[in-house]
């Protein structure tokens, strides 16, 4: 080990060089790298995933549905959160409990198979729909 360390400090010019070069095709990489999260554009056309997101755009005006998860808010707080995502580009809409009654009345009043559903001890689900196209990022 001591061998080694000697040969880092007697070419520690070389080895810097050497990272710097190394570094700029790096760069270069994450820069130019395109980044595509829509994952249906390497799906095939013919599949029912495809099928089914072709309905939903069409039929509904949804383009995708995701689930947010929060933990350890308040209610207040969701709805403060809720109202930020609704402004995020390319979502639709924010189902929470407060679309369906005010936050005041206490959510025991639900079912208990729909609030287990959508509730833990200490978090709550959110379901985020968009209104993105089929394959938005397609040029």
């Amino acid at each position: 080990m001591v061998k080694v360390g000697k040969k880092i400090v007697k070419f520690r010019v070389p080895i810097l060089i050497l990272s710097i070069i190394l570094l700029i095709p790096a760069v270069w990489g994450y820069v130019n790298t395109r980044i595509n999260y829509d994952v249906l554009t390497y799906l095939p056309e013919d599949i029912e995933t495809m099928q089914g997101q072709e309905i939903m755009t069409n039929d509904f005006g949804i383009g995708a549905f995701s689930m947010l998860m929060v933990d350890g808010m308040e209610d207040k707080e969701i709805v403060k959160l809720k109202e930020k995502v609704e402004k995020v580009d390319g979502v639709e809409n924010v189902l929470w409990y407060d679309s369906l009654a005010d936050i005041s009345v206490p959510q025991s009043v639900l079912p208990s198979k729909l609030y287990d559903e959508y509730n833990t001890e200490d978090g709550t689900m959110m379901a985020v729909f968009s209104k993105m196209e089929l394959h938005p990022m397609k040029p």
